[in-house]
């Protein structure tokens, strides 16, 4: 899987949470596609509640 480039830090438990900070709110879900066998679903949830990296 090659995805786009964030400028977060993630960690993964059953979906990426954000792990720049310990009270980021920001979470994202990656599914693979039913439909299309090479192709990714990218869900991001919540905001970031401090700067970038």
């Amino acid at each position: 899987m090659n995805f786009q480039k964030t400028y977060w830090a993630w960690r993964k438990y059953g979906y990426y949470k954000c792990s720049t900070q310990v009270d980021c709110p920001a979470s994202r879900k990656v599914e693979k596609c039913k439909t299309q066998e090479n192709t990714y679903i990218v869900t991001y949830e919540g905001e970031h509640n401090h700067a970038n990296l």
